[in-house]
């Protein structure tokens, strides 16, 4: 609610909001207003589902290879993530480092051992809404709508960071933004079958704003988690706190600010075999975000170097983006 705060308390908050996303690529989100018991019952929806529905009872709910139009359950193996590196963030980029030390080629990354659900609240072409399993139905509505608050906030702040008119990204995310919530289920690593050093490979996000709410076992170090990669190549744990949202940037959005804002590279770290932590399943849940599919991205005319656009040498639909970035982790 802009009546409180003061003109000068936005600024300052805007100029925290650009240095995050200029040095790191990561930011906490606390006051906003989210309410902690839906967050906890949109918690237990997702391991309602992923932990007491037999395998045949969730693949009902699959829809096609990971990155479908229509969202839904990807079973465990079914995605690799570390196949989408595209030099964003610097990973990928041909160096042969894929972010863990390893030479291999991002077309060689092992599939990551999670189970996950995507819901998406769009309507289809035939004006029908996909059906959610009732475990997390209608919670899952009332988390999109809040996630939908929040992500009108974040463009406020994100316009006064990059010095745009308010309101300049409005268009950008109408009719209707392309978001979507995830649920990342990462059994115990005794039971995945799936031998890795991470639990999700190095990569960075797609499009637009990740909204994400970690997993509080996520402690670093033997009990493995979140860790985002620094500018010096420093991996750091990202440590959960109970009232925030982490948030990062996608791939979309270092293009459209020119590079200004870091498409921050992360990955999961898997807990070291024998522990306790190993025995234990985990859960993240990311809200993705991006402009509608048919927006057109090109510079943003704040982040022109010297009049030039060193990221994108020309306009391209957000949806292209976004689809070319998902089709390269399936499995």
């Amino acid at each position: 609610d802009r009546s409180n705060h003061t003109d000068a308390e936005r600024r300052a908050c805007a100029e925290q909001w650009n240095a995050a996303f200029s040095d790191v690529g990561f930011a906490l989100i606390v006051g906003h207003g989210v309410d902690l018991q839906l967050i906890q019952d949109m918690r237990s929806g997702f391991r309602a589902f992923f932990e007491e529905r037999d395998t045949s009872l969730k693949t009902k709910y699959s829809y096609g290879p990971n990155g479908n139009s229509k969202g839904g359950y990807t079973s465990l193996g079914g995605e690799a993530v570390a196949r989408s590196q595209d030099g964003h963030g610097g990973l990928g980029d041909g160096d042969g480092d894929d972010g863990d030390g390893s030479t291999s080629t991002p077309n060689e990354a092992k599939a990551d051992p999670v189970e996950s659900f995507v819901c998406k609240f769009r309507s289809d072409d035939d004006g029908s809404k996909m059906q959610l399993p009732q475990e997390f139905d209608v919670v899952a509505a009332k988390y999109d709508a809040e996630m939908r608050r929040v992500l009108e906030c974040l463009n406020r702040i994100s316009e006064c960071a990059l010095n745009l008119p308010e309101g300049y990204l409005t268009k950008f995310y109408e009719p209707e933004p392309n978001c979507y919530l995830v649920a990342k289920y990462y059994p115990p690593s005794l039971t995945s079958g799936i031998e890795s050093e991470t639990r999700y490979g190095a990569h960075t996000d797609y499009t637009g704003y990740t909204i994400l709410k970690q997993d509080d076992s996520d402690a670093g170090q033997a009990s493995g988690g979140l860790q985002v990669r620094l500018k010096s190549g420093e991996w750091k744990d990202v440590r959960p706190r109970p009232d925030g949202f982490v948030c990062n940037l996608g791939d979309l959005i270092e293009d459209w600010t020119n590079g200004r804002w870091r498409s921050a590279v992360h990955r999961v770290v898997a807990p070291q075999p024998g522990s306790d932590a190993a025995k234990v399943s985990r859960l993240s849940m990311p809200f993705f975000t991006g402009p509608h599919d048919d927006a057109l991205i090109e510079t943003l005319p704040t982040c022109m170097i010297d009049g030039d656009a060193t990221r994108l040498s020309a306009p391209i639909r957000a949806g292209d983006h976004l689809q070319r970035k998902l089709a390269a982790t399936q499995v």
